[in-house]
């Protein structure tokens, strides 16, 4: 899926066409307070569904971490490695 975090997006897309009525449906299912439904499998459904590939972008120039912390020790995590890091 599409690490999201952070990404940048052109609000407009999400609010028209294909994208908003995925937005709307997804929204009225209530499955992120029920069924804990994330994010990440949201966003990334709509974008392969609906927005053209040549449209995509993905951010390579730097490397990105992210962690959940529970009583004080690392929970879960990720690492999305930027395959243009200098470091």
């Amino acid at each position: 899926g599409y690490y999201n975090n952070w990404f940048v997006t052109e609000i407009a897309w999400w609010r028209s066409g294909e994208a908003a009525k995925m937005v709307d449906a997804f929204d009225r299912s209530g499955l992120i307070f029920t069924r804990r439904a994330n994010d990440l499998i949201f966003q990334t459904a709509v974008i392969r569904l609906f927005m053209p590939p040549d449209r995509r972008r993905r951010v390579v120039d730097f490397s990105y971490q992210h962690h959940t912390m529970r009583h004080g020790r690392v929970n879960f995590g990720g690492l999305e490695t930027g395959t243009r890091d200098r470091d």
